[in-house]
């Protein structure tokens, strides 16, 4: 997956890096193999090995036939009691963000758009962005509990945000990304800001034209923007690369092969 290799403050979840209770470590990059060992927990001597991305993120198929416009993959995770996000942001403010990306963009633009929820549970009671998606048009709600992957190749474009693991399987998809960088939790960092602005479709959540900017964005056609994301190409190869790993033939294999070795 990809968080602290992008993430403004990656020392903030250091205390949940899997060197704090794994002998051997495999990371994709050498982005994430350096972030890990620099703020992995004092007293860790877990071995860090690069083997780059597993098989399946190269193995993304579509599963229709027909290609749909615009998914959005929202990562909007309640915490239900405290929240434990760095930083920290109450339910009340995810869900009225949520809300106005809905009513100030999606409702808006001329093209069809598919909210997939984040597949989590938090309340008994129903969800205001859910609510809000009923009243609305033009945005439809797809793949409650199914699986990014699995319906990720069958959109022309992606929409997400946070600098999360979710971004991974968007990416993997290779289809145009809109990347949001949230305006509270997960973050990215000044470094990967930059790249990210030079590899896919870029668009701050804290800038004053946040809505206007995205909403225009989307209202052109497909082609120019699929356009677009082809100039982005060898910027991208080398942002990927950075971030995701390098990509290898039968990792799950040579991770074996390593383990039988040590």
């Amino acid at each position: 997956s990809l968080t602290r290799e992008i993430i403004e403050n990656p020392n903030q979840r250091s205390v949940f890096f899997e060197t704090a209770y794994s002998d051997y470590l495999f990371v994709f990059s050498k982005k994430a193999y350096e972030i890990t060992s620099k703020f992995k927990v004092s007293n860790s001597n877990t071995q860090i090995f690069i083997s780059g991305p597993l098989n399946e993120f190269q193995n993304i198929r579509r599963t229709s036939i027909f290609l749909k416009e615009i998914l959005f993959v929202s990562t909007n995770l309640y915490a239900g009691n405290k929240p434990n996000g760095i930083p920290s942001c109450d339910d009340k403010s995810l869900a009225t963000k949520e809300i106005l990306l809905i009513k100030n963009v999606f409702s808006n633009v001329n093209k069809k758009v598919y909210y997939k929820p984040y597949p989590a549970v938090r309340y008994l009671d129903d969800d205001p962005v859910i609510n809000q998606i009923k009243s609305e048009d033009n945005v439809e709600i797809v793949g409650t509990h199914q699986d990014l992957r699995f319906i990720a190749k069958n959109y022309k474009i992606i929409i997400t945000s946070r600098a999360t693991s979710t971004f991974s399987w968007a990416l993997a998809s290779k289809r145009p990304i809109i990347f949001i960088d949230h305006f509270c939790h997960a973050r990215l960092s000044k470094e990967a800001r930059i790249d990210f602005s030079q590899a896919y479709f870029l668009f701050d959540q804290r800038a004053s034209d946040f809505y206007e900017s995205l909403s225009n964005f989307l209202k052109r056609p497909i082609s120019v923007i699929e356009n677009d994301w082809k100039d982005k190409n060898e910027k991208r190869m080398y942002v990927n690369e950075k971030y995701f790993g390098k990509v290898k033939s039968n990792v799950g294999l040579k991770i074996y092969k390593k383990l039988n070795e040590l």
